[in-house]
């Protein structure tokens, strides 16, 4: 799931995915395709939000609470 650019993916970001979508087969560090395509949807969709606030593609940007908020709420509301 790592991007290109100032905006990589943490490795703990993707720890915390995976351990959110665990699916609890006791097969640690994997996931089923249909898993993995709602996470790099999650990722890519919040990458996209935070890109509209970053317009120089520095992998910086000042937002409000409120503004922030109403980035990510959508991604947690229909996943």
């Amino acid at each position: 799931l790592p991007l290109s650019g100032p905006w990589q993916v943490p490795p703990f970001v993707l720890q915390l995915l995976m351990s959110k979508y665990d699916d609890g087969s006791g097969r640690r560090g994997e996931l089923n395709f249909e898993t993995f395509v709602e996470c790099g949807m999650i990722v890519k969709g919040l990458t996209e939000k935070f890109k509209e606030k970053d317009p120089r593609y520095t992998g910086s940007t000042t937002l409000t609470y409120e503004t922030f908020m109403t980035m990510i709420m959508p991604f947690l509301v229909s996943y």
